[in-house]
């Protein structure tokens, strides 16, 4: 599993992709925002020293930069890309597949190459396991169509910060993941932020959620918030708070978020939710 590193066969694949992807397009303005992309959002160099000249020079020089770029380096280009993927595509309407099925063959030249990172939401996650990809992937586009921007943008950060080595922050992790069911259960029952123990409950009696649910994401919330938990390992300095902690807290809280939506469907189509 290549976590800290890139390989020879895994850079050349992902090159591949980049290069594949748009070589068929022989439309300046496409290139040259793939130059800047590297440049100046991606370096934060000026903006006159983004590659410049016909397509096939900015390509090439594009090409120098990732083939002697640093490991995460190559995750950050390929981040901006699929995030600036609408702009592009106005470069050249018609040209480009969808931007869902660009993420599933990255993800799946990832796979192939044993890369520890996979693409979810709007950046790059260590998890491997498609079934969860799937759920946080499922919560954080469910919140966005449901116009629960809030619960959808803490869900990203709670993921960009399980991405690759120079990013991961695993107790902001944690606290971004609590914070999107936080989120969610005071949306939908109008309270303010505070205790969440009586808006929880609430939310359980109108959803129908069985009690013993409802206590667990109580105590889910004071491991993740309160002193005695996560919050306490971040202020006395010790490192209880892990991969493994974030990792579980992330996809148990994207699972909360789909299980609430779900209930609260439900509830919706008989009338039960008020």
């Amino acid at each position: 599993m290549q976590i800290y590193d890139i390989d020879d066969g895994l850079r050349n694949a992902l090159w591949d992709f980049i290069f594949l992807s748009f070589i068929h397009i022989g439309e300046f303005k496409v290139w040259r925002r793939l130059g800047i992309l590297w440049f100046k959002r991606l370096k934060e160099r000026p903006f006159d020293e983004a590659p410049s000249g016909s397509y096939w020079d900015i390509k090439n020089e594009i090409r120098e930069v990732f083939f002697s770029a640093e490991w995460f380096e190559i995750y950050d280009y390929l981040e901006v890309i699929l995030n600036d993927w609408n702009k592009l595509t106005e470069f050249a309407p018609g040209e480009l597949v969808s931007l869902d099925k660009k993420v599933l063959e990255l993800n799946r030249i990832l796979e192939s190459k044993l890369s520890a990172y996979r693409f979810v939401g709007k950046g790059f996650i260590a998890i491997t396991d498609t079934r969860e990809l799937e759920e946080i992937g499922s919560a954080i586009t469910t919140a966005e169509e449901k116009r629960f921007s809030g619960v959808a943008k803490h869900l990203q950060k709670a993921a960009g910060f399980l991405g690759p080595a120079e990013k991961s922050d695993f107790e902001n992790s944690v606290k971004e993941s609590i914070s999107a069911v936080e989120s969610l259960v005071l949306s939908l029952t109008g309270e303010k932020r505070g205790k969440f123990e009586k808006p929880i409950r609430d939310l359980t009696t109108r959803l129908n959620i069985h009690r013993a649910l409802g206590e667990g994401l109580i105590k889910l919330y004071g491991y993740a918030s309160e002193e005695e938990g996560a919050r306490h390992c971040i202020l006395d300095g010790s490192t209880l708070v892990g991969y493994e902690e974030a990792h579980f807290m992330l996809v148990t809280c994207a699972a909360t978020v789909n299980y609430i939506f779900g209930k609260k469907n439900k509830a919706d189509s008989s009338a039960g939710f008020y």
